[in-house]
């Protein structure tokens, strides 16, 4: 806008001058007498009507040049400024997630970052990025966000994709689009090499310490809870190596309780309805302690139970303090969530 100013005030200055050498010009003819007055009068009006529009025209001419180039430089530099906006995004997002872990810390940065993007980037865009993320945070479990756990499986690549889909479509208006195979058939193949890339990370598997009698003496404890807990309650062990157990009423959907074992044997709780989240969540864990976080409340096993042979050691020993801590835990839990569900 500076320009266009500029380039109107010296236009207007040039016809000034113009218009003051047609005037002196002017007197110069009537009393040279080369025209009569009348002619004259003709002749400085069509010379002043002549300036007055070639000079409206320039200035209007190199207004709307300098407006083109203004808008030219502002995109480039708007272009230039949401792509390297869009490569810190990508870089914090691969430094949250690449050891499997997202501490609070690493949480309150991505928000930050995630709330940088809102400012250059549609409402709708943000919805669906946000959405992405989510994606990639629930495909690494509750435990690395909650705990600090290392997470065990991959994330969908498919989520990686779509967020640079999300940044590409807003730089290049070109309107990816996500659901066709090729886009599908790309994310598969990423899916397996990271994959493959997690089995190689993993340690190979210890031979199973479970004995018949560690399964026997589980499935007696699952029992027992069943009992306390009545009619209503469906209990079954969760896998042989590491052992763990399941219970629900019906639909694990709705609400599950496990114990499992991830780096520790650890309680962990799940609701379904969204509306009871903070009520079930927050009432656990001021009754007991523990983490929670949007999709589940957990707590650790006492120290003395936590190790997983020490687990396996005691189970199969059979010993009743440990069978007992088990039962007591278990369904003095799920009796409190059958008071917080209500």
């Amino acid at each position: 806008m500076a320009k266009t100013k500029n380039s109107f005030s010296k236009i207007l200055w040039i016809s000034v001058y113009l218009v003051i050498v047609i005037f002196v010009v002017a007197i110069f003819a009537v009393l040279s007498k080369i025209f009569s007055s009348q002619e004259l009068l003709i002749q400085i009006m069509a010379v002043v009507l002549s300036v007055v529009f070639t000079a409206v025209v320039t200035n209007t001419l190199l207004t709307g040049q300098s407006e083109q180039e203004e808008a030219k430089d502002k995109s480039s530099k708007v272009f230039e400024k949401k792509l390297s906006i869009y490569q810190d995004f990508l870089a914090k997002l691969c430094d949250v997630v690449k050891d499997g872990v997202i501490t609070k810390q690493e949480a309150v940065e991505l928000e930050f970052a995630t709330s940088y993007l809102a400012m250059h980037m549609d409402s709708k865009d943000v919805e669906m990025l946000i959405s992405e993320i989510k994606g990639i945070i629930d495909s690494m479990g509750p435990q690395a966000v909650a705990e600090g756990v290392r997470s065990s499986t991959p994330f969908d690549s498919a989520n990686l994709f779509r967020i640079v889909a999300i940044f590409k479509n807003d730089l290049y208006k070109e309107g990816t689009k996500l659901d066709t195979p090729e886009f599908k058939n790309t994310t598969t193949k990423f899916n397996e090499i990271i994959k493959l890339y997690f089995d190689q990370d993993e340690q190979p598997a210890p031979e199973s310490i479970v004995s018949d009698n560690a399964r026997e003496n589980m499935t007696a404890i699952v029992e027992e809870i069943k009992k306390e807990m009545g009619a209503g309650w469906n209990g079954e062990i969760m896998n042989d190596d590491p052992l763990g157990f399941a219970f629900d009423k019906g639909n694990r959907e709705e609400m599950a309780f496990f114990m499992n074992c991830e780096s520790g044997y650890y309680f962990q709780l799940h609701v379904g309805a969204p509306e009871k989240v903070d009520a079930v969540y927050d009432g656990l864990k001021y009754f007991f302690g523990g983490r929670r976080n949007k999709y589940s409340w957990w707590q650790w096993l006492a120290p003395e139970y936590r190790d997983e042979k020490e687990f396996v050691r005691l189970l199969e020993s059979g010993d009743k303090d440990f069978k007992k801590y088990l039962v007591e835990q278990t369904v003095d839990r799920l009796q409190h969530f059958e008071s917080l569900n209500k």
